[in-house]
């Protein structure tokens, strides 16, 4: 479901150039950003061009004002790919926009929270490295004493380019992020330096892989709801969604004759999305075969909410009784502190008709 992998400097712009295309915003429904880590900062994000990517992560870099070389190690980019949701793509594929966008941002949400940790990780390890050599990075170097605060050197910066697309390079349902982190640091002479080593991707490997499967599965069921997945599979697999045919709607996906109809962008790709529509039609599960799923797990989700306030309420029946008369109470009040809204939202209705 996630490979980590690294890239280097002479294969870093191949790697990118897929990415960095205008078929990927448009034909690929794509959005690029930057997710920024510092060490003792809350992280930031916001969306770039493609010019932007290039530029940032193929070295430019205000603090150099020349294009940064890359580490040692020779290794200018690690690159996270997020995938391992077939299901969940033709769920996004053959549901109403609501529903599909927020399938689309769970999937999304799932790779940052995990990217968001690994920087976290990453960051532990160089500590705990620290602290075995007993050095500290200061702005005149390594020391063997704490530093003072004016000579702390710049905190280290993980910077992740996130590409996240809905479509594959064939136009099928394909939900899949690709992230890459870059991997210059600027050490404590200024100087650039490795920022993540081979053997802390290692050791972390194994973490990130059971986070991202933990994430999707709880973002994807709050979106629609709880259900059941085939175990011991690396894709998440959703019990109730016919596998040949998401096989077949996958293969034979083949994209419109007509691109100049497409206006693809991150949020609407009409065209497009009536396609596959069309297409999961003719193989036996479409778009009605989808809504009739949700409806099924969404009821599921329900009676089994009921089931668990009845077993509360029998188990503890003061503490029950307590919870309904506040929520009685809170519904009593609500009408004097608003003034009559039913019945002003009934006249308003009623006069733009």
């Amino acid at each position: 479901m996630i490979k980590i992998t690294p890239v280097l400097e002479r294969d870093l712009k191949s790697s990118l150039s897929e990415f960095l295309s205008d078929d990927f915003s448009k034909s690929r429904l794509g959005r690029r950003m930057l997710i920024a880590c510092s060490e003792g900062q809350s992280p930031t994000g916001f969306d770039l061009s493609s010019r932007e990517c290039e530029a940032l992560l193929c070295g430019d870099d205000s603090r150099a004002k020349a294009r940064v070389p890359s580490p040692a190690n020779g290794i200018s980019a690690w690159c996270f790919s997020f995938g391992g949701c077939g299901d969940l793509s033709i769920l996004h594929a053959l549901t109403p926009e609501k529903t599909a966008l927020s399938i689309r941002e769970a999937h999304l949400d799932a790779a940052v929270t995990v990217l968001l940790k690994t920087a976290g990780s990453l960051a532990l390890l160089d500590e705990e490295r620290r602290q075995v050599t007993g050095l500290w990075e200061t702005s005149q170097g390594l020391s063997s004493a704490p530093p003072h605060a004016s000579e702390i050197a710049e905190p280290r910066r993980y910077d992740f380019f996130v590409f996240t697309a809905a479509a594959s390079r064939q136009q099928g349902p394909r939900l899949h992020t690709t992230a890459f982190l870059r991997n210059s640091a600027f050490g404590a002479d200024h100087n650039p330096q490795a920022l993540v080593n081979p053997e802390d991707i290692e050791r972390c490997r194994a973490a990130i892989t059971l986070e991202y499967t933990e994430q999707l599965q709880r973002l994807a069921t709050d979106v629609i709801g709880p259900f059941r997945r085939s175990l011991g599979e690396d894709q998440l697999r959703i019990v109730g969604i016919p596998q040949e045919v998401v096989r077949k709607f996958q293969e034979t996906c083949i994209p419109p004759a007509d691109k100049s109809t497409q206006n693809g962008t991150w949020f609407e790709n009409e065209p497009l999305y009536a396609y596959w529509r069309a297409q999961a039609a003719s193989l036996g599960w479409g778009p009605n075969d989808a809504a009739a799923f949700l409806g099924k797990l969404r009821r599921e989700q329900f009676w089994s909410e009921v089931k668990a306030k009845c077993v509360f309420a029998m188990q503890n029946p003061k503490d029950a009784f307590r919870h309904a008369l506040n929520r009685v109470s809170s519904t009593l009040a609500r009408p004097k502190e608003q003034g009559q809204p039913i019945q002003s939202k009934e006249r308003d209705l009623s006069h733009s008709h």
